[in-house]
C-alpha cells in the first residue's frame, strides 16, 4: 500500500539510537475505525485521538503520531497540554497521537518534538519495519503482518503492525494495533468488522488481569482497491452472533472433572480432584453458559519469572 506514508526517527532517549517515533499519513479517502481502552483512567493521547477521530476535517491531511518509552499517562491536565504544545505547528493535519510506555512521566517536548519534526521529513522514506521497530517497547521483535486475499479475480491487500508484551488483559488487551486495507467500505460497515474482530482476539486473551491505559486499535480502509465490501462477500464478513446466556445454565469443568452443573457445584467435584487438575502442564478449562452451537475461545498462559520481573520492574 504506497498511498500510506511512512515517516519514522528517534528522540535519542531510552532506547538509544534506535527508531521510536512514527508518523503514518493516511490517503484523504481513508475511513478510519477506533476502539480504545475502556480504563477508568485513559491516557492523554487516548482521550485526545478519540476526540480528534470524532471531528476530522476532510479538509485536512489525516496523519498517526506514535511514540514509544513514554505513555503519557497518569500525567493529569499537564499530559494533554503537552499534546497540544507538541503538535501546535501541525495545524494542516488531523493528529491522532497514539503513546506507549513509562507511565506517570511527562514527555520530554523538545526531544520529542524534534524526532516527530524529522519523521515528518522522512514521510514516505520510511518501511512498514521501520514503523513495527518504533512502537516497540517490552516487546522482543517487531510485530507485523502482511496478508493478501483474490475476491472475484480481484487482490485485497491487509497489512497489520502491533506491540504488546505484558499487562495483557481482555478490553484491547494491552495493545497498540493498526492494520491497514485498500479495501472500499463504508465507515459504519469498517466500524462494524472492527468490533467483531477484537472481541475474538485483544478481546478475547488474558494474562494477568492488568488492563492498560493506552489500549488502542485502528482499522484504517484507503479505499484502492478496485473492489467493495459488496463484492468481499458482505453478509460472511457481518455475521453477527447473538446467542442468549441464562445462568441457570451455568457448566464448569476441569479437564473431565466436572465442577459446576446447572449453576450448582457438582457433587462429584473434590478439592483434591481439582488439585490434580491445576498440576497438570496444560489445564485446560471449559465453560457452557447456555444452549448454543456457537464457541468462543480465550487464550491464557501461567506467569513465568521473567514475565512478572517485566511488569514488577517495568520501565521500558
Amino acid at each position: 500500500m504506497k498511498e500510506v506514508k511512512i515517516g519514522c526517527s528517534s528522540s535519542y532517549q531510552k532506547y538509544g539510537k534506535r527508531l521510536d517515533t512514527a508518523i503514518i499519513q493516511l490517503p484523504s479517502n481513508s475511513n478510519i475505525s477506533g476502539l480504545f481502552t475502556s480504563n477508568k483512567f485513559p491516557a492523554a493521547p487516548v482521550k485526545v485521538a478519540k476526540r480528534n477521530l470524532i471531528n476530522l476535517d476532510k479538509k485536512k491531511k489525516t496523519a498517526l503520531f506514535i511514540n514509544a518509552g513514554n505513555a503519557n499517562a497518569a500525567t493529569g491536565p499537564e499530559g494533554l497540554k503537552d499534546i497540544n504544545k507538541m503538535f501546535a505547528n501541525y495545524k494542516d493535519v488531523n493528529v491522532l497521537p497514539f503513546s506507549t510506555g513509562v507511565i506517570g512521566e511527562r514527555l520530554d517536548l523538545q526531544r520529542y518534538g524534534k524526532s516527530f519534526f524529522n519523521a515528518y521529513k522522512n514521510l514516505g522514506r520510511s518501511s512498514w519495519k521501520n514503523f513495527a521497530t518504533s512502537i516497540m517497547t517490552t516487546d522482543k521483535k517487531e510485530k507485523i503482518v502482511k496478508k493478501s486475499i483474490k475476491i472475484n479475480g480481484e487482490t485485497i491487500n491487509f497489512i497489520g503492525i502491533a506491540k504488546g508484551s505484558a499487562m495483557i488483559e481482555p478490553n484491547m488487551a494491552t495493545m497498540l494495533s493498526f492494520v491497514f486495507t485498500d479495501l472500499k467500505i463504508s465507515k459504519l460497515k469498517l466500524d462494524k468488522i472492527h468490533r467483531l474482530a477484537c472481541e475474538g482476539s485483544f478481546n478475547s486473551i488474558t494474562i494477568d488481569g492488568d488492563q492498560s491505559t493506552n489500549d488502542s486499535s485502528l482499522l484504517i480502509a484507503t479505499g484502492s482497491s478496485l473492489i467493495s465490501l459488496s463484492k468481499a462477500n458482505e453478509k460472511k464478513i457481518l455475521e453477527t452472533l447473538q446467542d442468549i446466556f441464562y445462568e441457570k445454565h451455568f457448566n464448569l469443568k476441569l479437564g473431565k472433572l466436572q465442577v459446576f452443573r446447572n449453576n450448582k457445584l457438582s457433587s462429584s467435584y473434590s478439592e483434591k480432584l481439582g488439585l490434580k487438575e491445576f498440576k497438570k502442564r496444560k489445564i485446560e478449562i471449559v465453560i457452557k453458559l447456555g444452549d448454543s452451537n456457537k464457541t468462543s475461545k480465550v487464550l491464557t498462559s501461567d506467569l513465568s519469572k521473567d514475565y512478572v520481573s517485566m511488569n514488577a520492574d517495568y520501565r521500558s
